[in-house]
């Protein structure tokens, strides 16, 4: 990793490569940002990257991360996500994103448990 890298001037570089449809020189872009700043968005970012070039075991992990951090409270835009009945779209949108990957890779008990989480 170059020392001028900065996480801006790499998320950048990511979303020019996505816009333009380089997902295979997204991706270790995406993940130098994740060593340098692990954020929820990051992650899913890079998770969604994945999954598209196929390496869905690793997106399933990412996800994963993403939803546990979101569920933790490590987000500041995620409030009250501990509470029952939790009216949060970003929490719904992390359980069907890890669902989607889990129905790809046929976990498929997983995968409908996700989706009755996204739904609540």
């Amino acid at each position: 990793m170059a020392e001028a890298e900065t996480a801006p001037a790499l998320r950048g570089l990511a979303a020019v490569y996505r816009a333009t449809g380089r997902m295979d020189a997204a991706d270790p872009v995406l993940e130098r940002l994740v060593a340098l700043d692990g954020s929820i968005t990051n992650l899913e970012d890079l998770a969604l990257i994945k999954a598209s070039l196929g390496n869905l075991d690793r997106a399933e992990t990412l996800y994963r991360r993403s939803l546990e951090m979101r569920m933790d409270g490590n987000s500041a835009l995620d409030i009250d996500l501990k509470l029952p009945g939790s009216d949060n779209p970003e929490l719904a949108r992390a359980y069907d994103n890890l669902a989607v990957t889990e129905a790809m890779l046929e976990k498929y008990p997983e995968a409908e448990a996700h989706y009755r989480e996204a739904l609540n």
